[in-house]
C-alpha cells in the first residue's frame, strides 16, 4: 500500500500545476485518463526535489500546449525560442515551489527544495529516472495535453 504522505505530495503538486496554469496562463487543465502525446515534437521539463524525500517532477507537453502556456503568460509570442524556455522554466518553478511550500508547511522536517529546471525538446523522447517510484497524470486543456510525472525515492510504506 502506498503511504498517505506520498499521495499528499502528488496531490499538492498536481493541484499546484492546475492552479498556477489557470492563474498565469488562463488555461484550465482537467485531469483525464491515460493518454499519449500525439504530436511528435514535445517539450519536457525536469525539476529535482532535494531534502528528506528526494525525487523529481517531470512535466511533458506537446509543442502546441507548452507554447500556449508560455505565450499566454507573456501576453504574446516570443522573439526567440530561448525566451520561451525561460518563461517555461519560471512557470515550472512557480507551480513546483507552490507545492513544496505547502508540503514543507505540513511536514516541517522535510525541508524540500527545488533544483533548477532542465528543459528538453525533441521528437520521440522518453525520459526516465532509475530508482524513482513515480505516478503519472494526464491533463487536457482546449489546446492540448500535458503529462505530470511525479516521483520520489523510497518505499513509501508505513509513514516513510
Amino acid at each position: 500500500m502506498i503511504d498517505d504522505k506520498y499521495i499528499e505530495f502528488i496531490n499538492h503538486i498536481s493541484d499546484a500545476f492546475k492552479n498556477v496554469a489557470d492563474e498565469v496562463s488562463g488555461l484550465n487543465f482537467k485531469e483525464v485518463g491515460r493518454e499519449i502525446i500525439s504530436e511528435q515534437k514535445k517539450i519536457s521539463i525536469v525539476v529535482g526535489v532535494v531534502g528528506k524525500n528526494k525525487g523529481r517532477i517531470l512535466l511533458e507537453g506537446d509543442n502546441t500546449t507548452i507554447k500556449m502556456i508560455t505565450e499566454n503568460m507573456n501576453e504574446g509570442p516570443f522573439d526567440n525560442i530561448m525566451d520561451m524556455y525561460f518563461c517555461l522554466a519560471e512557470f515550472t518553478n512557480m507551480f513546483c515551489g507552490n507545492a513544496l511550500t505547502l508540503i514543507n508547511n505540513k511536514y516541517r522536517g522535510s525541508d524540500l527544495r527545488l533544483t533548477p529546471p532542465a528543459i528538453f525538446a525533441g521528437t520521440d523522447m522518453e525520459i526516465s529516472t532509475l530508482g524513482i517510484k513515480s505516478s503519472s497524470s494526464c491533463y487536457k486543456c482546449d489546446h492540448g495535453l500535458a503529462i505530470l510525472d511525479i516521483g520520489f525515492e523510497g518505499e513509501w510504506k508505513n509513514g516513510v
